[in-house]
């Protein structure tokens, strides 16, 4: 039985790889469609709002393509050929620096603590990890009200190294836990909010690249996501 359930999720990913492949092409050419279209519609005009709107929705059609595809390249194993030392601390250093004015924009508070001053190492694509971290700072941002702290945490014990990232908003229930990680996936109360449901999808899929280990948990109030690497 969990032979053929794992033949079934890897046939269903290989579909889902194969349809967005398949479709990114047209849908692109749709939205460049329809920026032509907008330049030729009189400003302020009902038609011109509709055009925009439909620009939009193309413009995240074609979000929604790209990262299946990364999705599938990154789970077909092809970037650990890039795999090097990467300094994960200055990794995440780096994108709290990025994001902090965004974070202070929208009300939110994002902090970062790191056991120690110096590196603290890993294996892996340094651009990868940098998503990683990148998905689940906007993760926080999106999902957590106005006033909500998101902090981001790394410690390296000499053998493993852990990075997480804690927030104080309403969380995710545990029974569902383990499907906001799938592809495309989102919270009933997550459905009026921006996103495509791939972002926690990405992330599992570079852990998995990474055999880094991904756990969910509660933060009472709010959720914790937690990565824990091999030292390197």
């Amino acid at each position: 039985m969990a032979l053929a359930q794992e033949q079934s999720v890897a046939t269903l990913r290989q579909v889902s790889a194969d349809i967005a492949h398949d479709l990114k092409t047209p849908v692109q050419r749709i939205a460049v469609l329809m920026e032509s279209l907008r330049d030729r519609v009189a400003e302020g005009s009902p038609e011109s709002d509709l055009v925009e709107q439909a620009v939009s929705e193309a413009d995240r059609a074609v979000g929604v393509f790209q990262s299946l595809l990364q999705i599938a390249q990154i789970e077909g194993g092809s970037p650990k050929g890039r795999f090097q030392k990467v300094d994960l601390s200055a990794v995440v250093a780096t994108f709290a620096d990025i994001y902090g004015p965004a974070a202070e924009d929208s009300g939110h508070i994002l902090t970062f603590d790191q056991q120690g001053s110096g590196p603290i190492f890993v294996r892996g694509d340094k651009d990868l990890l940098g998503q990683v971290v990148a998905n689940l700072i906007e993760n926080g941002l999106r999902h957590t009200p106005v006033g909500a702290t998101i902090r981001l945490s790394l410690e390296d014990d000499g053998r493993l190294v852990t990075f997480s990232v804690a927030d104080n908003g309403p969380g995710v229930p545990e029974a569902e836990r383990e499907f906001v990680l799938r592809r495309l996936y989102r919270l009933e109360r997550s459905r009026t909010s921006p996103g495509n449901g791939l972002g926690l999808a990405m992330v599992a899929a570079i852990a998995d690249l990474h055999d880094a280990r991904l756990v969910l948990s509660d933060n009472a109030p709010g959720l914790v996501v937690t990565l824990t690497f091999d030292s390197y």
